[in-house]
């Protein structure tokens, strides 16, 4: 189950020769010939996560907002690349969303080995062979950056109900991509997921969304919490239009910021602001077994 939001005040002592990220803000720093002591703060966070690297950055200032990446030796470009998908997509979601709450955001190369992003407040990881220029790279980007919005601010149950965070993530990529590459390249994006559900169906493994994901397989917790999930608010975005749909993620954001909420707060954001009712969809597409 994701956290309940707290503040975080939290103090390390480690090798004055890396780096502390973390989630919030570090306020004060002593040193010794060979450690540093940082003192860390936070605002309201879901969730703390703290990194130490040695890694060399690139950064830049976006709506206020500092944005750091630190990227594998020797990939500069990629590091640069990065930093730009990030900025791109940090403004877009600004816009969109509404405002990233945060004072900055790190994006850091790992040695994960067992996933390709994770994300935390303030914090994402990236496994480092991840760190390239190929266009699904820049989905991964977007796609956690949005994960800020959307289980950072806007928590769910992330065991149970999963797709709650995971659908507005997925498809913030196809968002993304069609205002910053063009309708077409979205809709390259989202036959992707198209594709990812149709096989599921095909397997006769098609199902609930909301449902714990133990209950699931690895295929299709894949299809059912990202492909399905994203493609339900990509039909409720379809019958209700693009402006009222931005109108009705920004209510989401704004009326659900820091609480816990499941499938319905969506619905009642959507409801509320085409004055229609999606009950019918969430039915369909979330409950429907």
């Amino acid at each position: 189950m994701t956290s309940p939001v707290a503040f975080y005040d939290v103090t390390t002592t480690l090798p004055r020769t890396h780096a502390v990220l973390s989630t919030g803000t570090a306020v004060s720093t002593t040193t010794t010939a060979t450690t540093q002591t940082v003192r860390v703060v936070s605002g309201l966070q879901r969730d703390f996560a703290l990194a130490a690297t040695t890694l060399a950055q690139v950064n830049t200032t976006v709506d206020g907002t500092a944005v750091r990446v630190y990227y594998p030796t020797g990939k500069l470009k990629a590091g640069q690349v990065t930093l730009k998908y990030a900025q791109q997509a940090l403004r877009f979601f600004n816009q969109s969303y509404g405002q990233y709450p945060y004072n900055e955001i790190d994006l850091i190369a790992v040695n994960a080995g067992t996933f390709e992003g994770i994300e935390f407040p303030g914090v994402v990881l990236f496994e480092q062979r991840r760190f390239n220029t190929s266009s699904d790279y820049e989905s991964l980007v977007a796609h956690e950056v949005a994960h800020q919005w959307f289980y950072g601010v806007v928590g769910n149950d992330v065991q149970n109900h999963a797709w709650v965070d995971e659908g507005l993530a997925t498809y913030s990529q196809v968002l993304y991509l069609e205002a910053l590459r063009g309708a077409k390249v979205a809709t390259s994006e989202k036959r992707l997921f198209v594709d990812d559900y149709a096989y599921l169906k095909s397997q006769k493994a098609d199902g609930s969304m909301d449902r714990p994901i133990r209950t699931m397989s690895d295929d299709q917790y894949g299809v059912l919490s990202y492909s399905k999930a994203a493609l339900y608010i990509d039909a409720i975005r379809t019958q209700i239009g693009t402006k009222t749909f931005t109108t009705a993620v920004k209510r989401y954001y704004a009326t659900n910021r820091y609480a816990m909420v499941d499938g319905s707060a969506f619905v009642q954001a959507v409801n509320a602001s085409c004055g229609c009712d999606v009950q019918p969809l969430y039915t369909s597409w979330v409950l429907a077994r």
